[in-house]
This record gives C-alpha cells, sequence and structure tokens, in this order.
C-alpha cells in the first residue's frame, strides 16, 4: 500500500485564504500608520505656521494681511489652489512669513480633496486657520473640531482662532 499522501484541494485553499486575510490585515495597518504619519506632518506644518503667525504679530502689532481680507492657502505653492480651487496660495503672505518660519514648511498632498491650509486674517489682532487631516475624528491639536466626518469624506475639519473678532 502507498503511503505518500499530498495536501487535499480543501486544505490547499484554507491556507491560501489564511495567507490573504492575513496579508490585507497587514497591507489595512500598513495604510493606517501612514495616514497617521501624513496627520502628524500636516499638524506639524500647522503648528510652525501658527508660531511664526505669533513671532509676526510680536514684530509688527498685526497679524499678517491675505489679499483683501480672502482666504489665502499656507504651505502650497504660490500658484497651486488648495480647498478644490476655493483659495490660492499667496507668495506675498509666504515671503512675509518666511523670516518667522524655519524652512519651507509644504502640507502633504494626500488623497483628501482638500489640501493646504487656510488662512485668513479677520482684524490686526485676530486670524483664521482651517485645515484638514485624514480619518474621522481626529485630534486638532490646538485647534477644535468642526466637523469629525466632513460630509461623509472619512476627514476631520479643524479650525484654530485667534483672537474673538472672526
Amino acid at each position: 500500500m502507498n503511503s505518500k499522501r499530498g495536501f487535499t484541494l480543501i486544505e490547499l485553499l484554507i491556507v491560501i485564504s489564511i495567507i490573504a486575510l492575513l496579508s490585507t490585515i497587514i497591507l489595512v495597518a500598513g495604510e493606517k500608520a501612514r495616514e497617521q504619519g501624513r496627520n502628524a506632518e500636516r499638524t506639524a506644518a500647522v503648528l510652525q505656521y501658527k508660531s511664526a503667525l505669533d513671532l509676526s504679530y510680536d514684530a509688527n502689532n498685526a497679524y499678517l494681511q491675505s489679499e483683501s481680507g480672502a482666504w489665502a492657502c499656507l504651505g502650497v505653492d504660490p500658484s497651486d489652489y488648495c480647498w478644490s480651487g476655493g483659495a490660492q496660495g499667496s507668495a506675498r503672505l509666504q515671503a512675509a512669513i518666511a523670516p518667522f518660519i524655519q524652512g519651507t514648511q509644504t502640507v502633504p498632498d494626500t488623497n483628501i480633496t482638500y489640501t493646504g491650509i487656510l488662512y485668513r486674517q479677520c482684524s490686526a489682532v485676530s486670524y483664521d486657520m482651517r485645515w484638514f487631516l485624514e480619518g474621522t475624528n481626529q485630534s486638532c491639536s490646538g485647534g477644535s473640531v468642526l466637523d469629525g466626518d466632513y460630509g461623509g469624506s472619512g476627514t476631520t475639519y479643524c479650525r484654530y482662532l485667534q483672537g474673538n473678532d472672526c
């Protein structure tokens, strides 16, 4: 009698399905880690801009003015748009803030529709800054959460107000 016996088709399919399941779990965990890394980088850029705006205020007794009081994008090239084309980068604003910020702060470009950091001066002593983080109900680090799942997009909408006349 032949005692050599191989794996049955069912055993092979079970092993393949277990391997597929484990690889899916690893891929999902890896994407979550990359998302958290991009959020940390975005939050660091926001904190750098907040510090630079405060230093600029100390030097000039007023916060930097965006063009015509309109929203401007920080952390993007002045020729680029952020927030689905709703606001554009400002070369004048970036040049004015440059002496108060270390290096060039860029906001990581991701699959979020709204990239960059929106900035608007409300008065000489106040400004409004807004940004998005990937994932729902993320911590806005010094800002407040305006919407934990913005429009069902899986992103967290953050806001920081300096002063109270915005």
